[in-house]
């Protein structure tokens, strides 16, 4: 994905932020750029919207949202003027529907700072507290515990564990899961189907 100057050149990266001229310069209130998002899906109006923010370290401004759809879509090119001289970064965050707060959701996307005129827009410090997100939490089991002794009947919902009996097959070598730690905003969530 990439963020460029509209009507300049452009540097490919994961997602970027580029503002191309002679000098590296900050770039200027006015300035008009353009997101090329890759692999970006929407988001279903019922579950919010994108939102792309700009901060010059003091004040954050919306610059616009992305249209809503469906997961199936990517999200396509998005045009924005900078609001803002001295802008020092830009983010995408998830909006609720009907939010009624003029401000920014903890739940950030990617994120990224400027670079003089350009900024890579990241997961790591958005999603996470700087970190990759593990792309090996472990090979894990799933206990429930239950008083099956005394008859039926038996109390199923006397906890859930997640662990393994076998360390030497993660990783890490340990028995719990082991998740990148979130930013706020953001939750692992589990779901058990039987």
């Amino acid at each position: 994905m990439r963020i460029r100057r509209a009507g300049a050149a452009s540097l490919l990266v994961a997602l970027g932020l580029t503002a191309c001229g002679d000098e590296v310069v900050g770039p200027g209130e006015g300035e008009t750029f353009e997101i090329v998002f890759d692999g970006l899906a929407r988001i279903p109006a019922a579950q919010g919207t994108f939102t792309v923010w700009v901060h010059d370290g003091v004040d954050t401004v919306a610059v616009g949202t992305l249209a809503p759809g469906t997961d199936a879509e990517d999200v396509g090119p998005f045009t924005f003027t900078l609001p803002l001289a001295g802008a020092r970064g830009v983010f995408l965050s998830v909006e609720p529907a009907a939010d009624p707060s003029p401000g920014p959701s903890a739940s950030v996307v990617l994120k990224g700072a400027f670079d003089g005129r350009s900024a890579t827009l990241v997961g790591e410090g958005a999603l996470t507290d700087g970190r990759p997100l593990q792309t090996d939490p472990g090979a894990h089991s799933l206990f429930t515990t239950s008083n099956n002794s005394q008859g039926y009947p038996s109390a199923e919902n006397a906890g859930l564990w997640l662990f393994t009996l076998t360390p030497s097959r993660n990783v890490h070598g340990t028995r719990e899961v082991k998740v990148t730690p979130l930013e706020p905003g953001w939750t692992y969530e589990g779901w058990l189907v039987w």
